[in-house]
């Protein structure tokens, strides 16, 4: 369904779902005060009482997204056509494959079009999100960019009554949602699973991004729990630039390890997957499993591989990147689709304009065996496992992720093999 193309750097995917037209209702570029009566009156009367919103010359502004001094249309309403969707993503990486392919499955359930554009660099993120803006989509979703780099990119989406969100990313004025989960809370549990395996006593390496909110969580809790139980951080490495960062951290690893792999060295903790990948090859390379080990953040199945095989890397904080991708096309179609405008009681779209799950811990004690749903990592976020109409049932565009069927997808570099 997709077709792959070299440009800037980036990957370039067209999917086209598309369904029948619906009504002949004529809706504007941003949303009116008439678009919102056609659709949903109720809203009309919130809007006029709630503070965050006035009307002017018939349109609709917020100032929930980027504050009093810089008013915003609301996003366009889209009923008498498909939604326009361009996702821009991260990648490739494992991580990123799995938000794909539950865009996939999203787009494919409600008949939406949708472009998919990937990039690394701020530069290419920039040009990605310029030409997204230029198509005139009707909804941009961005995962894991840049985001301070594209604030302006971001307004001037807004103003053409583009609605713009993020996924597991830092907010940034103008974007209206970001589904995510409480990081800090997800390297608590990292950090307290493997203080109990180092017997509250040892010494810890810590290797660190920080281009992301969610990654500098992370590593402010590591940190401060090490320092509340008295265990001593003997190295710590803050990566720059995602050009080299694999190569950097499995570096990093190596001269720790020779420093201090016979004194107590115990854990190497990486921020993400992919660090974590690097620190186990590093930590096998010179011999010493079972002595150290690291863990992943994020999960997919190459660290569900390793930690099956109980070697080096032993755990990971798997994110619910399926239900962070679901929440955000669930307020997508309330907002450019039925109406419901942020605020209002039936709104996902809260006040902090973000939406929070909880990631889970998964060690070789729990982890379940390949072909298992990754809905079920999540005990179905509390759900019946067996309803037949729920999202994570959903069978479209081959269904959800099973563990092991997405192939390897960080490269790593010859030295790190």
């Amino acid at each position: 369904m997709g077709k792959k193309m070299g440009y800037m750097g980036m990957l370039i995917a067209g999917i086209l779902l598309v369904v029948g037209l619906g009504a002949t209702v004529s809706f504007s570029q941003v949303c009116t005060l008439n678009d919102l009566k056609a659709v949903n009156p109720s809203a009309v009367s919130f809007i006029e009482e709630n503070p965050y919103f006035f009307v002017k010359d018939g349109v609709v502004y917020e100032t929930l997204t980027a504050g009093k001094d810089q008013p915003l249309p609301l996003p366009r309403i889209v009923t008498n056509r498909p939604l326009k969707v361009g996702c821009l993503e991260l990648g490739p990486i494992m991580q990123v494959k799995r938000h794909y392919h539950q865009s996939m499955i999203e787009a494919a359930h409600r008949g939406w079009e949708i472009t998919v554009l990937e990039a690394s660099n701020p530069p290419d993120e920039r040009r990605a999100l310029e030409t997204v803006i230029n198509k005139n989509v009707d909804v941009i979703i961005i995962t894991y960019w840049t985001m301070p780099a594209l604030r302006d990119l971001i307004i001037k989406a807004r103003e053409k009554g583009i609605g713009v969100y993020v996924i597991d990313t830092e907010l940034q004025p103008g974007v209206i949602l970001d589904p995510t989960a409480h990081q800090g809370v997800g390297a608590a549990k990292m950090a307290y699973y493997a203080l109990e395996k180092m017997g509250l006593r040892g010494q810890v390496a810590v290797i660190t991004m920080a281009r992301e909110l969610a990654e500098r969580e992370r590593r402010d809790v590591i940190l401060a729990l090490m320092g509340s139980y008295g265990i001593e951080v003997v190295g710590r490495e803050d990566l720059t630039t995602m050009d080299s960062h694999l190569e950097d951290a499995f570096k990093f690893a190596q001269d720790t390890i020779i420093k201090y792999g016979d004194e107590d060295l115990k854990w190497i903790f990486g921020i993400w997957d992919g660090i974590g990948l690097s620190a186990s090859r590093a930590i096998e390379q010179a011999g010493y499993q079972g002595k150290i080990f690291t863990n992943g953040m994020d999960g997919g199945d190459q660290i569900f591989d390793l930690i099956r095989k109980g070697e080096s890397l032993v755990a990971c904080a798997v994110q619910p990147y399926e239900w962070y991708d679901h929440a955000a096309w669930v307020a997508i179609d309330q907002l450019q689709v039925q109406g419901i405008v942020p605020l209002s009681p039936k709104s996902m779209i809260n006040e902090s304009r973000t939406v929070f799950s909880e990631q889970a811990l998964v060690t070789v004690e729990n982890l379940p065996p390949d072909g298992t749903s990754i809905h079920e990592l999540f005990n179905y976020y509390n759900e019946d496992p067996n309803d037949p109409d729920a999202w994570y049932n959903w069978q479209d565009a081959g269904g959800p992720y099973a563990l092991g069927t997405m192939a390897e997808m960080i490269c790593y570099p010859e030295q790190i093999k």
